[in-house]
């Protein structure tokens, strides 16, 4: 029988912190993991991970208390050391320099998917919760797209799953 990840609402609270997160709460978590096939929630990497207090966070904001304060483009993490990373944030250069106003030096959606890559053990899984579809980078492959209503009167984001081959 397949192992499930269970969440109640005090783990989800406690799994995410004060700053600001686009994972939304209500569930999320637990429906993300299990389409990871996370089996320990506190070995996920999170990029952007600001806003999780659990797991192994990568954010360039210090003032987020990451694991790691750097560039999620360039992490000092061997290859092939996770079996799942998940990306709360921006994942698109060009939807973030629209939307947001984020500078041109917003990460690059194909250095991340490409840092996920390097990262990510055979078979290993990277999720993401974002508007856009992310392009295919070799050796990294959507497998599935789940429409995610973020929150009541907001937009529908995707949560896109990607295996490393």
């Amino acid at each position: 029988m397949e192992e499930r990840v269970r969440f109640t609402e005090a783990m989800e609270a406690e799994y995410l912190g004060p700053c600001p997160s686009g994972y939304p709460v209500g569930g999320f978590l637990e429906f993300a993991f299990n389409t990871l096939g996370v089996t320990d929630p506190d070995k996920v990497l999170h990029f952007f991970g600001g806003g999780v207090k659990r797991g192994i966070t990568v954010d360039i904001r210090p003032e987020t208390n990451p694991t790691v304060c750097c560039d999620v483009t360039k992490t000092p993490f061997e290859d092939a050391s996770f079996d799942w990373i998940m990306a709360d944030g921006p994942v698109s250069h060009i939807y973030n320099m629209l939307l947001y106003g984020i500078p041109a030096n917003a990460p690059d959606e194909k250095k991340v998917l490409t840092e996920a890559k390097r990262l990510l053990r055979k078979g290993g899984m990277f999720g993401t919760l974002h508007p856009i579809v992310p392009e295919d980078v070799g050796g990294l492959v959507r497998e599935k797209t789940y429409a995610v209503i973020t929150e009541p009167g907001r937009m529908v984001c995707g949560w896109h799953v990607m295996r490393r081959v």
